[in-house]
């Protein structure tokens, strides 16, 4: 895809995503895989989130914990290699019960999980995922 400008390419995914927009937002995007690292915060981003990544439990916990009143949102790969997501989910909660969390796993197991979690403001999306779903979801539940 070509965009004319980086101003074009916000436009349209603010568009596409018919999301609301908040630059005084955070969202703590913790994920061990890259691609959808990076994809997850060029989304944010440009829908007006201020964005901080991790590649690992060790360092996302070290974000959270600095800054954990600052964050409006978590997103948290549930299959993470060195740490384990949902280890990191029970700390999190530790620190903050009430966190808006959004998990992302490939496993089916974690439906079970997210039954457990349900009540805490945590929601659960299997990949493959629809990115327009997943961002709509994140901005309902930080604004909602």
């Amino acid at each position: 895809m070509y965009f004319q400008s980086a101003h074009d390419s916000k436009k349209l995914i603010r568009e596409h995503y018919d999301c609301y927009q908040n630059a005084e937002q955070q969202i703590l995007i913790i994920n061990d895989r890259h691609f959808i690292r990076n994809m997850l915060k060029i989304v944010f981003e440009n829908m007006g989130y201020t964005v901080i990544t991790a590649d690992n439990g060790w360092d996302g916990m070290q974000q959270y914990q600095a800054n954990h009143r600052n964050f409006d949102m978590v997103i948290l790969d549930a299959t993470l290699s060195n740490s384990g997501g949902l280890a990191l989910l029970q700390e999190i909660r530790g620190l903050n019960n009430e966190q808006k969390i959004l998990m992302i796993t490939g496993n089916g197991e974690m439906q079970e999980v997210g039954e457990r979690y349900k009540d805490q403001q945590t929601v659960f999306f299997k990949l493959p995922f629809s990115l327009r779903k997943l961002a709509k979801t994140a901005a309902a539940m930080i604004n909602g």
